[in-house]
């Protein structure tokens, strides 16, 4: 008894061994996933150096707008759901400070099969994209999988994407770093207004999700949100600071342009990133002064090669220090790349249908 105990926790150690090999492999995959995307010289971020950001940019709104959709067509129903394409006029468009093509923001409506000429009241979850995921077609599948757990979704474009891109932008490679932080406010508003528009229209549950940028926003529009919503954080940062001076992101930015611009140092150059970007897009600062309940389950990579461990731990100390709501981390083997290729449909779906569980009863509760 006492040999086979030991063969099989020889066995067990090499699974390990073995698991965690192939999570270390897997993180690799980060590193040449960002070479292979961003190795030709005008796919590097921030070509056309600092840019201009107005303080307005920094300044939220008091409450979310309003916002009014259009839509392209009717219902579409389909095989597993229905499905509806609308536009409306991001809500910092009076502004100025959005390319042309930005200015309205085009979201995906998918919905169980019902009958739409009685509006019935499904958990609808709000998705965010990660950084270079253009279109729908992604976040799409992940949508249809939650139908099976009567969830629907709005799918939101974000500003410099698919068809929301600049003309002279080529793919998802941002121009100015201005433009971080005017993507960021245009999605973090629009995001604000259309889970406004769910809770006036629907008045079912809502949540909001998003994978690595999309995941910051995420926390950062939970925490903004004035009524009780499940959030769910797929790979966040703490902040977009650290992905881009210390994560594999660091090498595909145009360093030598924003140091011929300011005729800096390096060190003085990652200084001066920081003070542009950091205070405006530092989730712990929202996260701590959230007032509403959230249920918030987040999931995180062991080996994550775009968002640094100390980032990662940030996010999970501060949702800990958030009271009275129900919070979960989880992990899952591998890298950052791994993680949206393999896990949307299987890790982020399943933390998407607990938070709503969890959110379920805690309203239940309160009643």
């Amino acid at each position: 008894i006492n040999a086979e105990y030991g063969d099989f926790s020889m066995l067990s150690w090499f699974l390990s061994l073995l698991l965690f090999l192939f999570a270390c492999i897997l993180g690799r995959l980060d590193q040449l996933y960002s070479f292979l995307s961003h190795r030709r010289d005008d796919r590097r971020w921030f070509l056309e150096g600092w840019g201009n950001c107005p303080t307005e940019i920094r300044e939220w709104f008091p409450e979310p707008k309003r916002i009014n959709i259009l839509w392209e067509h009717d219902w579409q129903t389909e095989s597993a759901c229905m499905t509806r394409i609308g536009y409306f006029d991001s809500p910092i468009l009076p502004l100025n400070v959005l390319p042309v093509e930005s200015q309205k923001a085009y979201i995906m409506f998918i919905l169980p099969k019902h009958d739409p000429s009685f509006r019935q009241s499904f958990p609808i979850v709000v998705h965010l994209a990660a950084t270079g995921d253009q279109g729908f077609s992604k976040r799409k599948k992940m949508a249809v999988t939650l139908i099976k757990y009567g969830i629907g979704s709005v799918i939101l474009e974000n500003p410099y994407y698919g068809v929301r891109k600049p003309a002279n932008q080529i793919n998802a490679s941002l121009r100015k770093v201005s433009d971080v932080l005017i993507m960021s406010r245009a999605t973090i508003e629009e995001s604000r207004s259309i889970l406004n528009w769910l809770y006036e229209n629907y008045g079912g549950l809502l949540g909001i999700t998003g994978i690595s940028m999309g995941g910051s926003y995420a926390c950062i529009v939970g925490s903004m949100t004035p009524f009780p919503i499940a959030c769910i954080p797929c790979i966040p940062a703490h902040s977009p600071l650290p992905v881009l001076v210390e994560g594999v992101m660091s090498k595909v930015i145009d360093w030598k342009s924003l140091a011929k611009e300011s005729n800096m140092t390096s060190e003085e150059l990652k200084k001066k990133l920081a003070d542009f970007i950091h205070p405006f897009c530092h989730v712990p600062s929202y996260v701590a002064k959230s007032s509403q309940p959230i249920s918030c389950v987040t999931v995180s990579s062991t080996h994550d090669g775009f968002i640094p461990s100390h980032s990662i731990e940030q996010v999970l100390s501060t949702l800990n220090q958030v009271k009275s709501n129900y919070i979960e981390h989880r992990w899952i083997r591998g890298g950052h790349v791994s993680a949206i290729l393999w896990h949307q449909q299987s890790s982020f779906v399943n933390a998407i249908v607990t938070a709503f569980e969890k959110l379920s009863s805690l309203e239940k509760h309160k009643k």
